[in-house]
């Protein structure tokens, strides 16, 4: 099985369909997916932080154009757990498991990850690049981290029994998420800094 740690179709989903497209992950995706030998992801929900919108809007806007997308398709199901990845795998489906990219769509109400939760994500990022209510992407400031309000939505993110990935943060939010998480977590798009210098790559003591 191959299962992809972090995809951003959703996005393209929803500016495909807001110019008129449906069925874009059956049009646009299933084949290649099918090509790659790829049997599911985690299916990510990004709110760009750097393009002057709000991201309660951009947010909702996807959220609003997955479902749509979702009620249409057959040849990708939501999963929410290893047993429905297996499920969709025997049946020739594409797993979807829902993440969030960054949080910032939250804004301060960490209530609302409830709401993600109800609707089926199980994995989130406290940050994309950007600093936000609860932590400090890599394009913030470096001494800055999580703060006390992340702090309740991890508690929330774990008891919850979501993943918690760390990709994204600045190096200071990394760290204090170690000292708060108490489950494993998740680098699903970092790399090695030692190798290449991408923002969002991991020291050598991260990795550690």
């Amino acid at each position: 099985m191959i299962f992809d740690g972090h995809t951003d179709i959703f996005s393209d989903v929803r500016y495909k369909r807001e110019a008129g497209e449906t069925q874009v992950l059956k049009n646009r995706h299933l084949e290649r997916l099918q090509q790659g030998g790829i049997t599911g992801g985690c299916f990510v929900i990004w709110a760009d932080t750097f393009n002057g919108l709000d991201p309660k809007d951009e947010m909702n806007a996807i959220i609003k154009h997955m479902k749509d997308e979702v009620a249409e398709t057959e040849d990708f199901v939501l999963v929410h757990n290893t047993a429905e990845i297996l499920k969709a795998k025997e049946d020739g489906k594409i797993a979807m498991l829902l993440g969030l990219e960054g949080l910032a769509g939250i804004g301060e109400d960490i209530d609302r990850i409830h709401e993600l939760y109800d609707l089926g994500c199980r994995h989130a990022m406290l940050t994309w690049n950007e600093e936000n209510a609860l932590a400090t992407g890599v394009k913030g400031t470096p001494e800055r981290g999580v703060t006390e309000l992340g702090r309740k939505a991890i508690r929330l993110i774990q008891d919850k029994k979501m993943i918690m990935d760390v990709s994204h943060l600045n190096e200071k939010s990394f760290w204090d998420v170690m000292d708060a998480t108490t489950a494993p977590i998740l680098a699903s798009h970092s790399n090695a800094k030692a190798l290449a210098g991408a923002a969002r790559n991991l020291t050598d003591d991260q990795l550690m």
